[in-house]
């Protein structure tokens, strides 16, 4: 198991006496998070959006419920309804968020925890470097960021998709594949599949460097927005 692993501090993201709701695909991502976060004496709430593209999501609802008896922690289901005039990323996305969202009024929760890692990372700043972002949009996402008055929490921000595996193995956790994942017909999948590898290959620590390039991208605007409100108050009437 990756040392990293021990030395998360969970307290950092969530205090110790605090309910978090998982969003939990059944992947293991987010599999693995729920049993960090349980292991770490967490009360979570399994919340498992169901979005009915494959035969497989109904067992995985299934699972996860069942995960949720045998922890003996409340779970959370939603089946997305399918709307064939909009985008559907866009649209799942929406009801994702509204979902969990609705699942921490529920039990007055005030944490959401995602399972995104060092790889979605990478991925999401190449895929805003390719179509175009704001400045600080170049940097993807942060460890701790909010929705509307909910913190949302991502433990495993740096965390390698390679070393959630290990933990996951390592712990004999049960988790599933969705095989749409590996089909590079969407954008994510390209970069996922075909791009970043070839970057690892150049450079092993691409995933670092990366992680420190959306740290600097971060301070930078810090310091633009600083100096720019300074110079407003004191030149601006």
């Amino acid at each position: 198991m990756s040392e990293k692993y021990l030395k998360i501090d969970l307290n950092k993201y969530i205090p110790q006496e605090e309910t978090v709701v998982v969003a939990c695909s059944g992947g293991v991502d987010s599999m693995s998070l729920a049993h960090f976060l349980f292991m770490g004496g967490y009360h979570i709430i399994l919340a498992n959006v169901n979005h009915k593209k494959r035969k497989e999501s109904d067992i995985e609802y299934e699972k996860i419920k069942e995960l949720a008896g045998k922890l003996n922690v409340p779970f959370e289901g939603y089946i997305l309804p399918h709307n064939e005039d909009v985008n559907f990323q866009s649209f799942a996305r929406e009801k994702r968020y509204e979902f969990f969202y609705n699942v921490c009024k529920k039990y007055n929760a005030k944490y959401l925890a995602l399972a995104h890692h060092l790889d979605d990372l990478a991925e999401t700043m190449l895929m805003r470097q390719t179509r175009g972002s704001s400045f600080v949009g170049y940097a993807g996402f942060d460890a701790i960021s909010s929705y509307k008055d909910i913190t949302v929490v991502r433990p495993f921000y740096s965390l390698s998709k390679e070393e959630i595996i290990d933990y996951a193995n390592s712990q004999n956790i049960e988790y599933f594949e969705d095989y749409t994942n590996q089909e590079t017909v969407y954008t994510r999948n390209k970069f996922r599949h075909l791009i970043i590898p070839t970057l690892k290959e150049i450079n092993p620590k691409y995933l670092e460097k990366m992680e420190s390039f959306s740290e600097d991208i971060k301070d930078a605007y810090l310091l633009i927005k600083e100096l720019s409100n300074e110079f407003i108050k004191n030149n601006v009437n």
